[in-house]
């Protein structure tokens, strides 16, 4: 005797008096199953024990643009109230004595050109030869099919509407171009019977046993894990793609270009988004006046407004410099160079303020030094900018460097 999960069960035994295959649901209400767990007993013992044959169908129903409309195309009350009126119509016209809405007129204007069946004449519609026919003649295949499906409260199938005589592909092709008048849905009839190899196991008996997946403490307290059998697990089934965090682009990005640099020889340096204007702009020779530092352009920080400067005898190079008097042989900028604007403080505008500070606390050479990191602008925010973006720099001091060593 052969001992089966007891859904597998139900379905070998409930087919084993069948002598033709049985579809899904017929299965489902005779052994008193969900088809959800025959339809997974068909899956796993599809081409072993079952034999399942599988049959798609379409399954039509009227869309949502066409509720109202009835059982009737807006295009063929339109045609009888031309042909009604034996001349031309306006819109409002049509619409008035055909009952229906302005947008329906207006919406079924290109399915009036395309049949041939109008013709504008200014703001008005008249019939063409082809359209007086069609007055006269019997609906057309989507109008066959629409009545059709209208006539039902949900939906009807491709099949039964074939076996009515209906020509479904025709009407289908034709309504194609339609959005929303039909909606199509692809369904799927699953058939099964039982395969020798399932007569043969039946024949040779077969027992339910109930399969858990946990032991639990109810189990334990009435001692019924005693009579089910706990489910392995497979390791090698196919789980659930998982699909974790990734690295933002713009940081691969960053960590490229850093890894690039620190491959070739640099450290880096890092430092705070708020940076001293000593930093920001005098040590790198900006003079003061400058229009990069007026506040269209640099975000000055209130809290807290100024920093202090490094030691006296760097903060004193720089002034001497700025003002024409260091020793580095420059006539400076010439003016007189002010404290109280270097102590203010700014979110740095660039990189470069970082790697100046980490040169002067060493600036014995040779030294390769690189940062990248935000920087700050005022900017006006449009789809390609933004007061904050991405810089890297480097600098490097050595006496014996040459234009091939930068290459």
């Amino acid at each position: 005797m052969q001992k089966v999960q007891e859904i597998d069960y139900l379905v070998l035994t409930g087919l084993a008096d069948e002598s033709s295959p049985l579809e899904l649901a017929q299965l489902s209400q005779k052994i008193g199953l969900d088809q959800a767990k025959v339809s997974a007993v068909f899956v796993t013992r599809q081409g072993a024990e079952l034999q399942v044959e599988e049959k798609p169908y379409l399954e039509l129903s009227v869309g949502k643009k066409a509720k109202e409309w009835g059982d009737v195309l807006p295009e063929r009350k339109i045609v009888q109230a031309l042909n009604a009126a034996a001349g031309a119509l306006s819109i409002p016209e049509i619409a008035d004595k055909s009952g229906l809405p302005n947008k329906d007129v207006g919406g079924s204007l290109k399915v009036l050109r395309d049949k041939g069946w109008v013709e504008q004449k200014g703001k008005s519609l008249e019939l063409t030869a082809e359209g007086k026919a069609a007055a006269a003649a019997p609906p057309g295949p989507d109008e066959q099919i629409f009545a059709a499906i209208a006539a039902v409260e949900t939906h009807i199938t491709d099949r039964e509407l074939k076996e009515r005589g209906l020509p479904v592909e025709e009407a289908l092709q034709l309504f194609e171009a339609r959005k929303g008048v039909l909606e199509v849905r692809e369904r799927v009839e699953r058939f099964a019977t039982l395969s020798d190899a399932g007569k043969q196991m039946v024949d040779s008996g077969i027992a339910p046993v109930k399969e858990v997946n946990l032991l639990t403490p109810e189990m334990l307290k009435d001692g019924s894990w005693r009579d089910v059998e706990f489910r392995p697990y497979d390791v090698t089934a196919a789980a659930e793609a998982a699909h974790p965090g990734k690295i933002h682009p713009l940081v691969s990005v960053f960590e490229k270009t850093r890894r690039v640099f620190l491959e070739m020889g640099f450290e880096e340096t890092e430092s705070g988004y708020v940076e001293s204007s000593f930093w920001d702009f005098d040590a790198l020779f900006q003079p003061q006046d400058h229009p990069a530092r007026d506040m269209q352009d640099t975000f000055y920080v209130s809290n807290p407004p100024r920093t202090r400067l490094p030691d006296e005898e760097l903060v004193k190079r720089v002034k001497d410099t700025h003002e024409g008097n260091g020793d580095c042989q420059s006539v400076g900028w010439r003016y007189k160079w002010s404290r109280e604007l270097s102590e203010k403080t700014v979110l740095r505008t660039h990189t470069t303020a970082s790697t100046v500070r980490a040169l002067a606390a060493n600036p014995q050479g040779p030294r390769k030094v690189f940062c990248v990191g935000a920087v700050f602008r005022r900017e006006t925010v449009d789809y390609k900018h933004l007061p904050v973006f991405h810089q890297v720099d480097g600098i490097i001091i050595d006496e014996k460097a040459t234009f091939a060593n930068l290459l």
